[in-house]
């Protein structure tokens, strides 16, 4: 669901594969604004809020360990 938000919503080329440790930031494909756009649509869909605190670059770095702080917060 969120490799597809991000693919959809985020990618210059929607049509681009995406795997859940490709590089986010990194690479450039997501930008601080994709990273407060993942944010909002983690809240909106999970009703998961992460700490500001959590929202770095490293954390959003890849689906993957988006995920994790998902799981980490949403308990």
């Amino acid at each position: 669901m969120l490799l597809e938000f991000i693919r959809a919503s985020l990618s210059k080329d929607a049509n681009r594969p995406l795997s859940a440790e490709e590089p986010l930031i990194s690479s450039g494909l997501v930008d601080s604004f994709g990273i407060v756009e993942i944010l909002s649509f983690i809240e909106d869909e999970w009703g998961v809020n992460i700490p500001d605190q959590e929202a770095t670059a490293k954390q959003f770095d890849n689906v993957t360990s988006i995920l994790r702080l998902v799981d980490q917060y949403g308990e």
